[in-house]
């Protein structure tokens, strides 16, 4: 049960199609559904560390053993709780943690030490990182 405040979402894992690189689930075309973790300048035409607004998320991806790792986490006096625990498939999850007030640099240092800390995915430490969301085709 999460603590608190943390919302758990879950989303089933649907099937790639033989003919497209889409999904359907309940009779629609799903293609990849990405989210950015990190709001973008108004005026930004890329998606580079320049172009970041606000560090407003950190995150871990976590992999396989997701959930002995996230109970690590959640047993951790290293880190608060987190605000969303969504679960991509069996064993996997993504961590995300609201942030405020939180330099760039200091953004990226700090999933660096939760990634060697609590494991997870070290390339998906950018703050220019894009999740997608569960139930959603991974092309």
């Amino acid at each position: 049960m999460p603590a608190p405040g943390n919302r758990v979402i879950a989303a089933p894992t649907a099937q790639p199609d033989d003919k497209s690189p889409c999904c359907t689930l309940t009779g629609r075309l799903l293609r990849p559904l990405n989210y950015l973790m990190n709001p973008l300048k108004q005026d930004a035409s890329t998606r580079t560390k320049d172009d970041i607004e606000t560090i407003q998320h950190l995150y871990l991806d976590l992999g396989h053993g997701g959930s002995a790792a996230l109970e690590e986490i959640k047993n951790s006096d290293l880190v608060p709780q987190p605000n969303y625990i969504l679960n991509t498939s069996p064993e996997k999850f993504q961590v995300v943690w609201k942030g405020e007030g939180v330099a760039l640099e200091e953004a990226e240092a700090l999933q660096h030490a939760m990634v060697n800390e609590f494991g997870g995915d070290p390339a998906a430490t950018d703050s220019t990182r894009v999740l997608r969301l569960p139930g959603f085709a991974n092309t």
